[in-house]
């Protein structure tokens, strides 16, 4: 019977909850099976929940990057709907080193969101890891640049908000949570970085004016052509929740460069695509802003 198909299929896929699969079937914009048809694939699954929940317990853990703390992966556990008891044998058999997942969820928040040191350590703690496993982190986290993340986050405030250079500093200090001496060194270098980046664009803008065959494949990072089979697949998946201000803006960023790498090569429906995606990233940023999330 095609249902049963659906619901394996969805099953083994996405690791799914039954309350999940049942979910996915009787939804409108997915199956649309009545719910009789549902209880029926569902009491005719051969599919072992505990398993279902440990697996997804271990690709929340490893697999899914910057990782997850045993806490939040709890919670998602049970948002996804599995019981009380497939949650609980989850957690009891998952194999993970979470000293090291958070050890791999400092340096994605250092290279990636460009986080301080002191923002990084409440940000795991916020996360469920807990002190020792933070500690480890801390202490192994060797190659961050934290002066670099400084300088970006103060281009940041300037390019978004238009802020006088006194409150970026503030910004830094209070709520980024940059040392002192980091938030000068922003400042410091800032016109210079700013000075740096507009030679860049200039360049890019000149090249793109060329009568050549590659006109317009202007990487604004290099003056390097861009070739348009470089770009990546437009992809947004939903996510569980509002992830942290820093990250939605820099997917925003992202994708408003690829739209515009894309409409100079000429493929306007891909940098349509992008652009939604952008606006999707942009709105996660405004409710993240507005509920204060803490990163």
């Amino acid at each position: 019977m095609p249902i049963l198909e659906e619901a394996r299929k969805h099953a083994l896929w996405f690791r799914s909850s039954k309350n999940e699969i049942y979910e996915w079937l009787t939804s409108e914009q997915h199956c649309n099976y009545s719910e009789e048809d549902a209880r029926y694939a569902l009491a005719n699954l051969d599919i072992d929940y505990k398993q279902q929940a440990l697996e997804e317990a271990n690709y929340l853990a490893t697999a899914n990057v910057p990782g997850n703390s045993r806490r939040s992966i709890l919670d998602l556990l049970t948002m996804k709907g599995f019981t009380q008891e497939e949650t609980e044998y989850a957690m009891e058999h998952l194999d993970a080193d979470f000293k090291k997942v958070a050890l791999g969820c400092a340096e994605f928040d250092a290279v990636e969101c460009h986080f301080s040191k002191e923002g990084i350590r409440q940000y795991l703690t916020a996360q469920g890891f807990t002190e020792e496993e933070v500690a480890y982190a801390m202490t192994n986290l060797s190659f961050a640049d934290f002066k670099r993340n400084a300088l970006y986050m103060a281009q940041w405030r300037l390019d978004e908000f238009h802020y006088p250079r006194k409150n970026i500093y503030q910004q830094l200090i209070t709520r980024d949570l940059f040392s002192s001496e980091e938030a000068e060194y922003a400042l410091a270098y800032l016109d210079e970085a700013i000075a740096a980046r507009e030679k860049e664009h200039a360049a890019c803008d000149a090249d793109s004016n060329l009568n050549e065959t590659d006109e317009g494949r202007c990487n604004r990072d290099s003056v390097d052509n861009f070739d348009e089979n470089d770009f990546p697949e437009p992809y947004f998946e939903d996510l569980p929740m509002i992830p942290d201000p820093h990250t939605c803006m820099n997917n925003v960023l992202a994708y408003e460069e690829l739209a515009q790498r894309a409409r100079g090569c000429g493929r306007d429906e891909l940098a349509a695509q992008y652009e939604e995606i952008a606006a999707r990233w942009r709105y996660l940023f405004e409710e993240a802003e507005d509920e204060e999330m803490e990163w």
